[in-house]
């Protein structure tokens, strides 16, 4: 309560206002910011007011925003507000009113008028302490300033948390740095959301001011910085979360800052916290979009620029550059927006800004506001403020605007003339131009199309063709040169006439061609320049119907690499003349390869100006129903000179003039209108044609009716003009629409191309190379076309192109590469005879093998990757494998000056040259196996007798190459391996074993270094072992013995399956041949274990265990396990790993093969001891060993074993085998029982021999273990009948074990354990039975009582009265005695009040025991020592009504010499739990009076014993309730005052009597708790009694000691109880002063110690008076001349401290002067000290001195109201002859200056 009263009392003065406290209020009206704290003291309101309301009003003149306060707080009215005086919400309301005051004072308080202003605020309404936060926030700008300093001198103590970091500039009244304004906003959350909260509700009210943005801006910019670094540490993802959390702070002033367009400065701040956010956070694009438009919404003239730098830092962050429209309208809008950017670039990166703006300009072309745009495109581009990958985007974004271009709509109709204009401008510009020209190489737009919208040509800067058209720059619109000029200027080049020219298709280069089709570029934006150019007399436009000139040049035009207008501009001029010459009767079908072209075009207004010439045409030529027979003796147009002179009938394939029109009519004008849509369509139309082949047309199915003549007539045609024809293109084109055929009636197409490729081959290189590069194609392409000429089962063709890649026909270069790559598109259809010639030479060209011809590695590499990637089958597969082993044959065959010796594979140094001719051959056989296990070799079986020949080749060639060939043998052995393997899942199909060599398999594995090859030939056997076992059983042994040398060692996956495979496949068929030939199987496969076992630390520590398991497991774990294990312990007899491993290994099997290994297990130990040893020689190494070597063996056979056994989970496993009463159970129980007999049998042999009957009964003590408790005591039952003690006892140890771990819930257990409970009260009465075997049985019956005595009380104490029998409880043994109190302590816990008709016989004998146990130097004394008192314990706890009197006088005797003996042992440990029962359970009556008559016992037995006596008691007296403790009081009082003469009796060391009165007083104190008054006041009498007045006066000595004890236990009692008990000073101060009347300085040490504890208690009895017990003068006068006379006593204590004087008297007169408030009594009390300030002795004025220092210290001005009388006195001792007084009577004087505020030395003088 005190505590808690306490606690209130503090909140309330915490709050208080110190209203009726004026002193209190003098110094907060003294706290200013102007005026010295005295000077503010003096101040009334008036005059403040006065001074403060003049600076006010100069602020009003300066912001008329401060008048409206002149009505409030600066009112005449306010002199008289009092905070105090006003309501809650008043209060509240003034807050609101001075926060608004203090926000707008804040940007002036540098001015002495604001000062003024505040300084109202501060004395008046005290903001400083209600409106504390508002007062720091207003004057935090200025924390540098010395106003700041100032404003910390007058804040109270208590300030608000989040400005808690002021404290130490408090303190110290310094300025705090700006570091630490930082620190603060970094890591305390609630300063930098206020600060955000302050400055923004300030901007709101604008009343903002550079100064405080700037702070806020600086620190809250780097406090950001510093949150988002302390982010960064943790995953990714809580580093995510914590920079989110910064983020989502800071968003609320994002949002509220950014608006405010009116604060640039706060805008500007927000600026710099996004950029801090942009590049520390990892924010997403659409965060980073989203604050962009934060930025760009609202932002002014003076904030753009920091704007532009906060847009271009956040665009760095953005990973795809793609600004909204709202971010890219609102930037363009910036005045000089590329001027902004220059000048930002130069500290920035602007890069992703620039290139997002241009993006989003040119992605909205479509919109009239955004054209204008596009020259800030152009100047961002020249200002060179992308970087060249962001120049090349901007650029290909223009040219994607271009392309989209809708040329259609009416709407932005300037906008191709606009792009147009700046796409020149930037090819030539010299910053720029490079990067236009390089996006357009890169590009895959289609630049026809392109040009076509912009009206214009764009491909000069990038197509390097001095005499082609793209040559021509298209007049801009800034041009001075007009087309006309420029057409003119061209034209006068050209000549009028020609001589030489007759056709523009005609072999060997023009010389005028190139010129004019120059003119003809740039003439073709304008129809009537076009118009000029057809009238040139050299084109002899007039003859264009008899002439090959003229429509030779547009062909070529056309067909050309040109623009779409000029191919376009072409055909539209011959359409056109075509139309003029409608009456004509002239074949034109010299035109329709090169319309066909047309038509195919990618263009489409090229497509559509060939459908007007297809138009055109069809009207020269009459319906095909009016056609007759004179249309064959038409005229065809150019049929002499279109290809030049010569070039006629004769050599091209004319059509009948019916048949042209036909193809007119049918095909090219009935589906013009597709072929314009779809520029495949042609190319669909003419194999159509061709083939005869269905099409849709307009939802009909029609088929083109052309007859198989007019087909082959049709491909003839075509085949002659690719042929002639000069254009490359044009041949392309044809090709690839004519190798869609493979076959035209009867005719292949290879017979009729045939002479194309031919021709094409012929044709020198280079030229072809010069005319590709001009015609803008590629030369691969066409070659590729060529050779697609030839058919699969084309056999002419085939052989051309044999003959091209044998390098029998002249070719190109490239056409080698393009034949091999037919070869791969025809392989497929190809026949097999034609597929086998092909590999083979394939394989020859892959190897350079080819007769009299070099193949260029490209070639080698082409053909090589073709026979890998094509389907190779069976016949093919055995072609290529007989032609390399036919070659190594003749290897073997050439002649040799002498044949080299060879065996197995080895031989001499081989000689350099048949070394590389050999290398060369297995290098290409290498690649035909590598082929073959590449096909799938289980798909061809065949090749198996082919593989076991390479095989033996290239074991016989190991010798010429000097070298294992392990990569050609591991190819064969796997495909090998895979065909083997197939025939294991086919009944069909069998193997022919005369192909098998198994011995090549054998010589592999034992002669070859390389594992692999070693591991692919044990898979191979593996296989065969299962196919034809019969063929590889003869050679098992040698490959086990090789295998634990070599394979068993590899650590690799591919050679653990190859062990396995070896295992699983070889082992079974090798067991079942040894049990046909019905031998030991055991013994015939021991070599095959023991290669296993040998390499066992070879073999990788991790694959041991999986190996060993499934070797054991192939084999037959219940016939092979027990014969691993003992050659184990056998092999590696000092390898602790190898046993740990056999252990492991035995625990990988089931129960049942455990129980049955340990049984075979056995039987080979007996065998070892037999006269003559069968298996065990051959198993184990015995033959010809030392004598010692069996047992040896035997000892660790036999420990392994009990290690197997013990395991746990096998007892778990069988004992629910077991339980299952099935067959299985049966059977495991019938090996049990051969297992315990062949132990016992095992016991009988070794009987001689102790060490192993010793390992024999600890393996039979493991093997009881495994049974259920049901049939274990049925065996031990059995087994106790022997006369073994030694081996009865493990037997009983078994069963403690089991009973230990038994659950009590089992039934069956229950019944067998309670019925077996006389066997072992039989055995432990037994006294010719060992000691140890009866402590066993009784650690047994322990455990059964333990359990299950409850369940049958009536055995339970049968048992028991043979445990408390004297043969047993009194047995002389002290290990018997142990258990046997040990068991009954369990009885009584089970009987409980049962165990009475034991106690009067058990106790004695216990408590002798006990007695005993004190005795050192006995076995297992300590040990019976606690039993003892556990038994003891547990009677107390359960019967304590039968613990006589006497009993417990004894227990208490024996326990005082117990704890007097064994003080320093562990023994206690029981003893003291047991006592503290006693005290608990027992009758208090009897325990008192036990311990009243053992206190002598107790003091004999020394302060252990007393310890011990007094713990009892203090447990008694805490357990028992007050009424207990009341009624024996008396009893209580007499063991107390036998405990307080501790000190008279003078047998106790000075130490142990101060701690056993300690414990006394502490008892003491207990049991006074626990009674009343009436109880308590005689016992307080009697002990007053006992201490001053019941010893004779003469005993002197007797009567100090007992005060002495007395006075401790005051000064315990006064200073516990306090006020409670003052009212029982009255029976001590008689005594007290007698005491205080006596001491003299010649006291002995005895009365000095009296002396200093009477002081003690009369000054707790001062310090603790509430009730005004010493203020009556009776008590008071009593006392204090006595007290004070004690200062005489201070000449026996050395100087200065004067010891117990300053540290006991002086403090109790001290408290004595404070326990009176009679000024009476303090005058007497200060009238007898002053008396001993002029004694004689320095020592005593020198203790008056010091206890006046602490009277006025103490009572301060009470005490100094008596000044006047003490004036004289202090000026005598000012100069005293002692130093130390003088030096002390100074130290009063300051003291009592300092209380009363003035100088003494005017009152001194």
């Amino acid at each position: 309560m005190a505590t808690a009263l306490s606690a209130q009392l503090s909140q309330i003065a915490a709050k208080s206002t110190n209203s009726l406290n004026l002193k209190a209020q003098k110094a907060a009206h003294s706290q200013s910011l102007i005026f010295d704290p005295r000077v503010a003291s003096a101040q009334d309101f008036d005059t403040l007011y006065t001074i403060c309301a003049e600076g006010f009003q100069e602020l009003c003149l300066l912001d008329p925003r401060f008048s409206r306060f002149s009505r409030s707080i600066f009112s005449e009215h306010s002199k008289g507000e009092e905070r105090t005086q006003r309501t809650q919400q008043e209060n509240k309301e003034l807050d609101g009113v001075l926060d608004d005051f203090l926000s707008l004072v804040s940007g002036r308080l540098l001015l002495r008028p604001a000062i003024k202003a505040v300084e109202w605020l501060v004395r008046r309404f005290r903001v400083h302490e209600y409106n504390t936060s508002s007062v720091l926030f207003a004057f935090l700008p200025y924390h540098t300033d010395a106003i700041f300093p100032t404003l910390l001198s007058i804040l109270p103590t208590t300030i608000p948390d989040h400005f808690r970091f002021l404290h130490p500039y408090i303190t110290s009244l310094s300025n705090p740095p700006r570091h630490t304004l930082v620190y603060t906003a970094t890591n305390n959350r609630n300063f930098l959301t206020l600060f955000n909260s302050h400055v923004l509700k300030i901007c709101h009210s604008q009343q903002h001011f550079h100064g405080l943005l700037a702070l806020w801006s600086g620190v809250v910019t780097e406090a950001t910085s510093g949150m988002l670094d302390m982010a960064r540490s943790g995953r990714r993802a809580v580093q995510q979360q914590n920079e989110e959390d910064v983020a989502i702070r800071l968003l609320p002033v994002l949002n509220e800052g950014l608006p405010m367009k009116k604060v640039p400065e706060l805008r500007v701040g927000c600026y710099m916290l996004l950029t801090i956010l942009a590049t520390k956070a990892k924010l997403s694009d659409g965060v980073l979009v989203g604050l962009m438009e934060a930025v760009v919404s609202g932002w002014t003239q003076d904030t753009v620029n920091a704007g532009i730098i906060c847009l271009s830092i956040l665009a760095q962050g953005l990973d795809e550059v793609q600004l909204s429209r709202r971010v890219v309208k609102a930037t363009l809008k910036v005045e000089n927006l590329n001027e902004q950017l220059v000048a930002a670039s130069k500290r920035y990166s602007v890069g992703k800004l620039s290139l997002g703006l241009v993006l989003g300009i040119t992605s909205r072309l479509d919109q009239a506001d955004e054209i204008d745009a596009l020259d800030f495109v152009e100047k961002v581009l020249h200002a060179r403020l992308l970087n060249n990958t962001q120049a090349s985007r901007a650029i290909h974004s223009i040219l994607e605007a271009a392309q989209n271009v809708d040329l259609d709509s009416n709407e932005n109709i300037e906008l191709p003339l606009k792009l147009s204009e700046v796409l020149l401008r930037l090819q030539r510009s010299a910053q720029v131009g490079h990067l236009v020209q390089k996006t357009l190489e890169d590009t895959n737009m289609d630049l026809d199309t392109l040009e076509a919208k912009l009206q214009t040509v764009i491909r000069p800067a990038v197509e390097d063709d001095n005499a082609s058209v793209e040559d021509v720059d298209m007049p801009d619109a800034d041009s001075k040169s007009t087309p006309q000029v420029l057409f003119d200027s061209a034209i006068k080049s050209i000549p009028s006439r020609t001589v030489s020219e007759i056709s523009f298709l005609a072999d060997g280069k023009s010389h005028i061609f190139d010129d004019l089709a120059h003119v003809f570029g740039i003439a073709t934006p304008d129809s009537s320049l076009i118009e000029q150019i057809t009238q040139l007399p050299l084109l002899r436009a007039e003859s264009a119907m008899d002439e090959s000139l003229f429509f030779s040049f547009f062909i070529r035009v056309w067909c050309g690499p040109y623009p779409v207008l000029a191919r376009s501009a072409a055909l539209e001029v011959v359409a056109k003349r075509l139309s003029a010459a409608s009456d004509s009767k002239k074949d034109l079908q010299s035109l329709f390869p090169y319309l066909v072209v047309a038509l195919a075009d990618q263009a489409k207004r090229v497509r559509r100006a060939a459908a007007d010439v297809v138009i055109s045409l069809q009207k020269l030529y009459p319906s095909k129903h009016s056609q007759g027979k004179k249309a064959i003796k038409e005229k065809l147009w150019a049929y002499q000179d279109l290809y030049g002179p010569g070039r006629g009938m004769d050599d091209l394939t004319w059509l009948p003039p019916k048949e042209a029109a036909k193809l007119v009519h049918d095909i090219l004008f009935a589906e013009v209108e597709e072929c314009v849509l779809d520029p495949h369509h042609m190319s669909r139309l003419m194999e159509g044609g061709l083939r005869g082949t269905s099409r849709q047309k307009q939802g009909e199915t029609t088929t083109t009716s052309l007859k198989s003549s007019e087909k082959a007539n049709l491909l003839s045609f075509i085949a002659g003009h690719i042929m002639f024809t000069p254009l490359l293109h044009v041949k392309l084109r044809l090709l690839s629409m004519l190798n869609q055929v493979s076959k035209v009636g009867g005719t292949s197409r290879t017979k009729t191309l045939l002479p194309v490729l031919e021709a094409w081959i012929s044709t020198d290189a280079e030229e072809l190379s010069q005319r590709c590069k001009s015609e803008k194609i590629k030369l691969e392409d066409l070659e590729q076309q060529m050779v697609n000429i030839i058919t699969a089962n084309d056999r002419e063709g085939v052989d051309l192109l044999e003959q091209i890649l044998k390098g029998e026909r002249h070719a190109h270069p490239s056409t080698p590469q393009a034949a091999l790559e037919r070869f791969r598109q025809i392989w497929p259809s190809a026949k097999t005879e034609v597929k086998s010639d092909i590999a083979v030479l394939l394989l020859a060209a892959s190897a350079n093998m080819i007769p009299n011809h070099t193949c260029p590695e490209s070639t080698q590499a082409a053909a090589m990757d073709i026979l890998r990637s094509v389907e190779l089958s069976t016949s093919v597969l055995q072609t290529l494998l007989d032609d390399r082993l036919a070659s190594l044959e003749v290897q073997e065959e050439s002649p040799a000056p002498k044949r080299r010796r060879t065996s197995h594979g080895k031989s001499v140094v081989p000689n350099a040259a048949e070394s590389s001719r050999a290398t060369q051959e297995f290098a290409r056989l290498t690649f035909v196996l590598e082929l073959i296990e590449a096909a799938t070799p289980k798909n061809h079986v065949p090749l198996l007798g082919g593989l076991f020949q390479a095989l033996a080749r290239a074991q016989q060639f190991r010798s010429k190459i000097g070298s294992d060939l392990a990569f050609v043998q591991c190819l064969v052995l796997g495909s090998i391996l895979e065909i083997v393997d197939s025939f294991k899942n086919s009944n069909e199909t069998k193997i022919d074993s005369s192909i098998v060599r198994t011995d090549l398999l054998v010589d592999c594995i034992r002669s070859t270094n390389s594992p692999e090859v070693q591991n692919a030939a044990l898979l191979v056997v593996s296989s065969l072992a299962t196919i034809v076992p019969e063929l590889v059983l003869h050679s098992v042994m040698p490959i086990f013995t090789f295998m634990g040398a070599s394979v068993l060692r590899q650590d690799d996956e591919y050679s653990v399956h190859v062990i396995n495979q070896t295992i699983h496949q070889v082992i079974p068929p090798l067991v079942d041949s040894l049990r046909q030939q019905n031998r030991d199987v055991v013994a015939g496969t021991a070599e095959l274990l023991l290669s296993f076992v040998a390499a066992f630390e070879h073999i990788p520590s991790h694959r041991r265990l999986s190996l060993f398991t499934s070797l054991v497991h192939t084999l037959g774990e219940r016939d092979f396990l027990f014969a691993t294990l003992a050659m184990f312990v056998d092999k590696y007899a000092s390898n602790q790993k190898a046993e740990v491993f056999a252990f492991d290994l035995a625990a990988q099997f089931e129960p049942e093969t455990q129980v049955i290994t340990a049984v075979k297990y056995l039987n080979l130990v007996a065998d070892i001891w037999k006269p003559e040893r069968s298996l065990s020689n051959v198993i184990l190494s015995l033959r010809d060993q030392a004598l010692d070597v069996p047992k040896q063996l035997t000892l660790r056979l036999f420990s392994l074993l009990r290690k197997i056994i013990s395991l746990p989970t096998l007892g778990q496993s069988l004992r629910t085998l077991v339980a299952s009463d099935d067959e299985t159970g049966s059977r495991i129980l019938g090996v049990f029982s051969t297992l315990l007999q062949q132990l016992l049998g095992l016991i009988d042999t070794f009987r001689e021999d102790k060490g192993l009957r010793s390992a024999c009964g600890e393996l039979l003590e493991s093997s009881l273990s495994l049974f259920t408790t049901v049939e274990l005591l049925k065996s031990i039952d059995t087994l106790l009948e022997n006369p073994d003690d030694q081996l009865r006892r493990k037997v009983l140890l078994a069963l403690e074990k089991r009973l230990r771990e038994e659950k009590s819930g089992n039934e069956a257990s229950r019944e067998a354990c309670l019925a077996f409970m006389p066997t072992l009260t039989d055995v432990a009465q037994d006294n010719s039975s060992a000691s140890n075997l009866r402590i066993t049985a009784m650690a047994c019956l322990d455990l059964i009582l333990e359990k299950y005595g409850k369940k049958d009380p009536e055995a339970s104490l049968a048992a028991a009265t043979v445990i408390a029998s004297r043969e047993v409880l009194g047995h002389d043994d002290i290990g018997v005695k142990l258990m046997a109190v040990l068991t009954l302590a369990s009885v009584v816990e089970v009987l409980e009040a049962g165990i009475i008709p034991l106690i009067p016989q058990a106790l004695p004998m216990v408590l002798e025991h006990l007695q005993f146990s004190i005795e050192k130097g006995a076995r297992n004394v300590e040990k019976l020592h606690n039993a003892s008192y556990s038994l003891i314990g547990a009677l107390v706890l359960h019967v304590p009504w039968m613990i006589s009197g006497n009993h417990l006088k004894r227990i208490l005797t024996i326990s005082y010499e117990s704890a007097n003996k064994l003080s320093d042992s562990q023994d206690g440990d029981s003893r003291t739990p047991t006592l503290r029962l006693i005290a608990r359970q027992v009758d208090p009556r009897e325990v008192l009076t036990a311990l009243d008559k053992s206190w002598e016992q107790a003091d004999q037995n020394g302060s252990m014993a007393i310890m011990e006596f007094l713990s009892i008691l203090t447990t008694l007296i805490e357990k028992h309730p007050k009424s207990t403790i009341m009624k024996h009081s008396q009893v209580l009082g007499d063991i107390l005052l036998k405990a307080f003469g501790i000190r008279y009796s003078e047998s106790h060391e000075i130490a142990d009597v101060e701690a056993i009165e300690a414990n006394v007083n502490e008892v003491a104190l207990h049991m006074i708790m626990k009674m009343n008054d009436t109880t308590f006041r005689p016992l307080f009498s009697k002990i007053v009694d006992w201490a001053c007045s019941d010893l004779p006066k003469k005993d002197k000595d007797g009567r100090v000691r007992r005060q002495t004890t007395f006075f401790e236990f005051l000064n315990e009692f006064f200073g516990t109880l306090q006020s409670l008990v003052t009212g029982y000073t009255s029976y001590i101060i008689p005594a007290a002063v007698d005491v205080l009347n006596t001491a003299s300085p010649q006291d002995d040490k005895h009365f000095k110690l009296l002396w200093t504890t009477t002081i003690r208690a009369l000054q707790k009895t001062f310090t603790h008076d509430q009730d005004g017990f010493w203020q009556a003068p009776s008590h008071f006068d009593a006392v204090v001349t006595p007290l004070l006379s004690s200062l005489k006593l201070s000449p026996s204590y050395t100087l200065p401290t004067l010891g117990p004087i300053t540290e006991h008297l002086i403090p109790a007169i001290t408290a004595l002067a404070g326990a009176t408030d009679s000024p009476t009594q303090q005058k007497d009390l200060n009238t007898a000290l002053m008396s001993y300030l002029r004694s004689s002795d320095a020592r005593v004025r020198l203790a008056a001195v010091k206890c006046e220092v602490a009277l006025t210290e103490q009572l301060g001005e009470e005490w100094l109201a008596l000044l006047p009388e003490m004036l004289p006195f202090i000026s005598e001792l000012r100069e005293d002859g002692d130093e130390d007084v003088e030096r002390e009577t100074e130290r009063w004087i300051k003291v009592a200056e300092g209380v009363l505020g003035e100088g003494l030395e005017e009152m001194l003088q």
